[in-house]
């Protein structure tokens, strides 16, 4: 086992994790930008879909769920607490919250540039 031949692969493979993860922002980016076009045509156009060569695109409408903000959820929670009759509805969700934390040890390396004199 070499130590030195670790900690240079280390720095390589991070390095190339987080070139590959700016390649990849920048083409989920690009993705969703085609995506919103081609549904703002179908839209425009009052179309279901289309078909493009050997695909079909298929305009699906859903739901979706969307996180309130932390605030929100606390307040609500602490009103339904108070109309459940809890005397101490803030405690009790701050107690509730922390319930299913646990503390754990970890280890992450950080890896930084040292001046050369």
């Amino acid at each position: 086992m070499n130590i030195h031949a670790d900690v240079k692969e280390l720095t390589l493979l991070k390095q190339e994790i987080e070139r590959l993860s700016k390649e990849l922002n920048k083409l989920r980016k690009n993705a969703k930008i085609k995506e919103e076009n081609i549904i703002n045509f179908l839209k425009h156009k009052e179309q279901k879909g289309l078909k493009f060569e050997d695909k079909a695109l298929i305009l699906n409408e859903k739901q979706s769920l969307v996180s309130k903000p932390k605030k929100d959820k606390e307040e609500n929670y602490i009103k339904i607490l108070s109309a459940a009759g809890v005397s101490n509805p803030k405690r009790v969700l701050s107690d509730m919250m922390n319930s299913g934390k646990q503390n754990k040890e970890t280890y992450k390396i950080k890896i930084q540039n040292v001046n050369k004199k």
